[in-house]
């Protein structure tokens, strides 16, 4: 989940799983190394080098058909549970300006695919920015991701190492649209973004959301989120 979109206001082809079942076994052969029964050793017989790699690409082919559908969610997903719900984030800094009303955002978290990941919806209010981002973890990096796309145009794509000391902090790009055209073509720039959760307790979190520009210039906005479920 994310907040960041609240200083939006103020600043101014998804990709279709084709074949994936194909793609997978794909992977499997490619990892297992090709099959080569039909070579021979020096005597006319298969070769030990071609038995090994022939076995180890029907086990790796037989273990992918046996775990299909049944592959449990990745342990470290559990780190994530706290943050599922319905929460309430008001941003409290920097204060809007005089005749402007606070921001408020209306998250939503939930379990996605038997939880492998967490799916959140983004309503920004006042205002008409709606957003989702995705959660994961990454198990070749050993990172957690998170995936952030509105109806502005902005995206993001950042990783975390987890939760420390009762912070989680994401870091990555940013690219923020600060004023959105129906043309296709919007204003806005590339941007390094953190993002850092702290813990208060359950039910309640903040989080502070900071674009740093290319010039330099760090601009955090703080949120204060309640659970409403």
């Amino acid at each position: 989940m994310s907040t960041r979109t609240a200083g939006q206001r103020r600043r101014g082809t998804s990709l279709r799983t084709v074949g994936a079942a194909g793609l997978a076994l794909g992977m499997t052969a490619l990892l297992a190394g090709p099959s080569s029964a039909g070579a021979r050793d020096g005597n006319g017989g298969p070769d030990a080098a071609s038995e090994s790699k022939s076995a180890a690409h029907k086990s790796s082919t037989a273990a992918h058909k046996k775990s299909r559908g049944k592959l449990p969610p990745p342990p470290q997903m559990r780190e994530m549970q706290r943050l599922l719900g319905s929460w309430k984030c008001v941003e409290v800094s920097p204060p809007p300006p005089n005749g402007i009303e606070k921001t408020v955002s209306y998250v939503k978290v939930k379990k996605a695919m038997g939880g492998h990941f967490s799916y959140s919806t983004i309503s920004i209010e006042p205002g008409t920015i709606r957003a989702r981002d995705v959660t994961g973890w990454n198990p070749v990096d050993r990172v957690y991701f998170r995936q952030y796309h509105d109806n502005w145009g902005t995206t993001s794509i950042t990783t975390s190492p987890g939760w420390k000391d009762g912070h989680l902090v994401f870091t990555g790009e940013f690219i923020g649209v600060s004023k959105p055209d129906p043309d296709g073509e919007a204003e806005g720039a590339h941007m390094k973004l953190t993002d850092d959760y702290k813990w208060i307790g359950p039910g309640r979190f903040d989080v502070t959301s900071t674009v740093s520009l290319p010039d330099g210039g760090d601009y955090p906005h703080t949120a204060e989120c309640h659970s409403i479920d």
